[in-house]
């Protein structure tokens, strides 16, 4: 398990506990993990990592103990990004990734691999969208481990449908699903993280009691900020999952309305791709954070359209980073990510709206541009590498103090 560091007169043994982790990567939730992940072990600290695997294996990588385990042949597609082309298939997926069904029969699996590490271990779960993570919580608590959750996302809360519509039977099963996340979060869990304000506060919104909190935001690499304006050849960019939670058909609409964009390309990919090359929108599919960087650098605004209540919004950050004005909508914590600025900010039930944002940026002069890309680059130092490893770092020690 790694050599543990001693804290005074505690160990500091982290173990964090993801459905995905690099390089199975779709989003900021797995970037936002893996930042954590080699960042703490930076600091000297015994930090490993279990995941959904292809194949029950170990490897390591960036210096990262990572246990890989398998699950199913619809899990492994999960993990490649493989789109489930049969209905049957995306029901069966979605009955496992809902309620979990194997974790029933792999409880005793999971709590015989915790059993393994000493009583001042953390574990920590992030990014597990099913009943998944209650085993581990349960099997943490019986092995006396601390327990930390952070709120990638809205999970807990979150309404399934059957097709865009709800019946008795699905509203019965939504009320069903938050009062056994907040049972079980509050029985097993000590700390709940969250990388915003607002994640904690849609929370207690839905009754949740937790425990304790701590809000750290996330982070991205300051290195990266662009002082050097390149030509800006792109004129708006999306990153991201293309799916109708992130606001694509809304995005798609406004683009054709907006007679000044020319030029626009789409990174990622999802469930709505075929209705945006339909649309003669340039998709390039998932790239690595290098050439991404590289198209943010070339892009006059980036947007981010959610109706999903974004935990963070880690795109636009980047974005601004980069040399690039941004624009996001009123869901979730962007409004809190962007310093609450109205003039990157829209109503995500208002087309319109957003259509005057992307116009006034695209007439803005050069030297208006980058007035007001260095103003937003300024507000973005709060989100600092080394500030967030280190809060995350004092974070732990307080838990197993706790």
């Amino acid at each position: 398990m790694g050599n543990i560091i001693k804290k005074g007169n505690y160990v500091m043994k982290i173990v964090l506990i993801t459905s995905r982790y690099y390089p199975y990567i779709t989003g900021g939730a797995q970037i936002s993990n893996k930042i954590l992940v080699e960042g703490i072990k930076r600091r000297n600290i015994d930090i490993e990592v279990i995941s959904l695997g292809e194949k029950n294996n170990i490897e390591n990588i960036n210096n990262i103990k990572i246990t890989r385990l398998y699950l199913s042949k619809l899990t492994t597609k999960y993990l490649k990004k493989i789109p489930f082309k049969k209905k049957s298939e995306k029901i069966k997926f979605a009955l496992i990734n809902n309620f979990h069904i194997y974790d029933y029969l792999i409880y005793k699996k999971i709590f015989n691999i915790l059993k393994k590490y000493p009583k001042d271990t953390i574990i920590h779960t992030s990014d597990m969208h099913s009943f998944y993570q209650i085993f581990w919580w349960k099997a943490a608590k019986k092995n006396n481990l601390k327990v930390i959750h952070t709120l990638r996302d809205p999970f807990f809360i979150k309404e399934i449908t059957l097709g865009g519509k709800k019946n008795i039977l699905i509203n019965y099963i939504n009320c069903l699903r938050k009062f056994i996340f907040r049972y079980y979060s509050k029985k097993y869990i000590d700390y709940v993280h969250s990388p915003s304000e607002y994640m904690i506060k849609v929370h207690k919104k839905n009754n949740f009691n937790f425990k304790k909190v701590k809000v750290i935001y996330n982070t991205i690499d300051i290195n990266i900020i662009n002082s050097k304006f390149e030509e800006k050849t792109i004129d708006i960019l999306y990153v991201g999952r293309i799916i109708k939670e992130k606001g694509i058909e809304l995005l798609i609409k406004t683009l054709q309305d907006t007679k000044l964009v020319q030029n626009t390309l789409f990174i990622g990919d999802g469930d709505l791709k075929n209705k945006v090359i339909k649309n003669n929108i340039k998709i390039t599919g998932w790239l690595n954070s290098n050439c991404v960087y590289e198209y943010m650098k070339k892009a006059k605004i980036i947007i981010l359209p959610s109706k999903w209540e974004e935990a963070f919004g880690r795109v636009l950050i980047e974005g601004i980073a980069n040399g690039t004005l941004v624009i996001g909508s009123n869901k979730g914590a962007i409004p809190e990510v962007l310093g609450n600025r109205d003039l990157y900010l829209f109503n995500v039930e208002n087309g319109n709206e957003l259509e005057r944002k992307i116009k006034r940026i695209l007439l803005l002069s050069k030297d208006e541009y980058e007035k007001e890309v260095k103003e937003l680059q300024k507000f973005i130092k709060k989100y600092e590498y080394d500030n967030h490893i280190r809060e995350f770092e004092k974070f732990y020690e307080d838990v197993i103090k706790s």
